[in-house]
């Protein structure tokens, strides 16, 4: 089996390590309720020890307000550190990292993106031609390794199942290398799909690297599966972070990247991944509304850099990416910014960009997301291009993947309506379509949700679209699918039952530890 990168476990082992994880979670909160029960029952006189643990409580609270991360995630832990003192400390040493990975390892990966990345001279005539496009493009490469391109061609899939077809038959053609990086693949007939096109080519020499996540592909890949790609002729498979025995605080940090390239010159990427509900073969939660861009030209080179950045993470091999040739043959009209974010950039482009493209609305701002769980920075500039006039629209789904997710979701509605936004619940079921459109000019297209975990946690990735005709047809794909879709009113959210404005009180001060 030509697998690469750490081992990944048996299921047995993922198993036993969940388990152990759950058990000493327990054992945990149990002590810390213990103690409690202890000092308010009076049997010992234990003042001494619960003064240690309120300071020490107060002391890493100090310290978590110095670090420099998203104030909505020091609350949460703030308040769970106080109100449990033992048990939240605890847990915060585990897992309350924030966005980032041992030091040295992300020196390690950001000069080797540093050596990678290539720095075009698009942006200066940007500049003078759009300052609000120049504006969206310095929030991301002043922020990340990526830069702005000019020679490229963009086509709009908002049927995930064409791309699909599409995307088979470009990896038909493809006459050196294949790379495919997913955060799920799962049994059915689209990954079969996909090996069987594989299996021909690396017959062919065609060289193939192929990354998913162990995580978001643990319960839906059967192993036979996993050794029948592994069998593949000049095909490496990367299990990304595969789960072990072993305590690794960089489980939450996820590879939630879609991405294919085929032979540096055509690309893929959107919220689609390897499995049958995306392309509507197998029905989950109504109809899933997806969608993905393909990318020829010069920007193609950028997806690439991601791809290797990963590939370089999980299996410490230096990719030989093709020199970059700006493509003169392609003749995209527009400006294409394919970027990656993670948790070894702080500075969290997505983030940033997301914010960006809020405050360069004018005419009108339309975000599609299946999840809407967002700090008050974000909410409060919606409410800002919302009450300058600006027509707001957010899809959501109304078939929810995650119950709990969801009612989060539906918590932070009303300060976004009260404003003037309009919040649409996609109605045949689950829109899982992560876009930003903003004044018939620019788009955002890609795998960041908005929420904490994206915005946060994962590796992700997305490109920005500006002055291409793809931004109409995504326009014209949103528009479609909010006249499907029922508009959650005012009236109608403030009316909801007192026990669900409990809940959604409650889930909002966790919501950026999930």
């Amino acid at each position: 089996m030509k697998i690469v990168g750490r081992r990944q476990s048996h299921l047995f082992a993922a198993v036993i390590k969940t388990a152990l994880a759950i058990i000493i979670s327990l054992v945990i909160l149990a002590l810390q309720i213990a103690f409690y029960a202890v000092l308010l029952l009076g049997i010992y006189n234990l003042w001494f020890l619960r003064i240690f643990t309120e300071v020490i409580g107060i002391l890493v609270v100090l310290s978590l307000y110095r670090r420099d991360i998203n104030s909505s995630y020091k609350l949460s832990w703030t308040i769970f550190i106080l109100a449990l003192p033992f048990a939240g400390v605890v847990f915060y040493f585990t897992f309350g990292g924030g966005r980032n990975v041992p030091k040295r390892k992300a020196e390690k990966i950001n000069g080797y993106l540093k050596t990678k990345a290539v720095s075009g001279e698009e942006y200066k005539g940007l500049y003078s031609a759009d300052p609000r496009g120049a504006m969206l493009v310095n929030s991301v490469r002043n922020n990340s390794f990526y830069d702005v391109y000019r020679h490229t061609n963009t086509e709009f899939f908002p049927d995930v199942a064409e791309k699909h077809r599409r995307m088979l038959k470009d990896i038909e053609d493809a006459k050196e290398y294949v790379y495919l990086e997913y955060f799920i693949i799962s049994d059915g007939k689209v990954l079969d799909s996909v090996i069987d096109v594989l299996e021909r080519k690396g017959k062919e020499g065609v060289k193939i690297k192929f990354i998913y996540d162990d995580i978001g592909s643990k319960k839906c890949l059967k192993r036979k599966t996993k050794k029948r790609i592994a069998a593949i002729e000049n095909l490496e498979l990367c299990v990304y972070e595969p789960m072990s025995l072993v305590i690794n605080p960089r489980i939450n940090y996820r590879d939630h990247r879609k991405i294919t390239v085929i032979d540096g010159k055509v690309g893929y990427t959107g919220g689609d991944n390897l499995a049958d509900e995306y392309t509507g073969e197998k029905i989950r939660f109504g109809h899933w509304r997806d969608n993905a861009v393909r990318i020829t030209g010069d920007a193609v080179y950028a997806l690439e850099l991601m791809f290797s950045e990963i590939w370089f993470m999980s299996t410490g091999e230096t990719l030989k990416l093709r020199d970059f040739v700006s493509d003169a043959s392609a003749s995209g009209v527009g400006y294409v910014l394919p970027f990656g974010d993670g948790p070894t950039n702080p500075l969290n482009p997505a983030y940033h960009l997301f914010e960006s493209l809020t405050v360069a609305a004018e005419k009108y701002l339309y975000i599609s997301t299946p999840y809407l769980i967002i700090d008050n920075s974000f909410i409060n500039m919606i409410q800002l291009a919302a009450k300058s006039g600006v027509d707001v629209r957010i899809l959501v789904p109304h078939i929810p993947d995650k119950k709990l997710i969801f009612a989060m979701t539906r918590g932070h509605y009303g300060d976004i309506l009260k404003a003037g936004g309009k919040i649409y619940e996609y109605t045949p079921g689950f829109n899982h379509a992560k876009n930003i459109i903003v004044d018939d000019k620019y788009a955002f297209i890609g795998t960041v949700n908005c929420d904490y975990r994206s915005m946060l946690l994962h590796f992700e990735c997305g490109t920005l679209i500006m002055r291409d005709p793809s931004v109409d047809k995504m326009r014209d794909d949103f528009l479609s699918a909010v006249a499907q879709s029922e508009e959650i009113t005012l009236e109608k959210w403030e009316n909801r039952p007192f026990l669900t404005k409990l809940s959604e009180l409650l889930l909002a001060v966790i919501a950026p530890l999930l």
